[in-house]
């Protein structure tokens, strides 16, 4: 019971965290807070909830598919898409 706490701890905990602090940031550096943030705050809280009825195996391919995730819809998010490098090569 203690183990699989801990395997549950260490993915989804430390994505947590990890979405967290880059929310923290972004909104440090001037930036909006970030909708997929805190969808993906939302999303990992409740694979943290389900740990009992989830294999450890399978809580870390949901809690890295939703850090994927994140990650997609922030760099095709509004946010990005007012400015790109690419945009300023003439």
């Amino acid at each position: 019971m203690i183990a699989q706490i801990a395997y549950t701890y260490v993915p989804v905990g430390g994505s947590i965290l990890y979405l967290v602090g880059n929310a923290f940031f972004v909104k440090a550096m001037g930036g909006p807070w970030l909708l997929s943030h805190f969808v993906g705050i939302l999303a990992l809280g409740v694979i943290f909830l389900a740990h009992d009825s989830l294999p450890s195996l399978t809580t870390y391919w949901i809690g890295n598919g939703v850090l994927v995730a994140v990650l997609i819809a922030d760099e095709w998010g509004p946010r990005r898409r007012e400015h790109r490098p690419e945009d300023d090569v003439v």
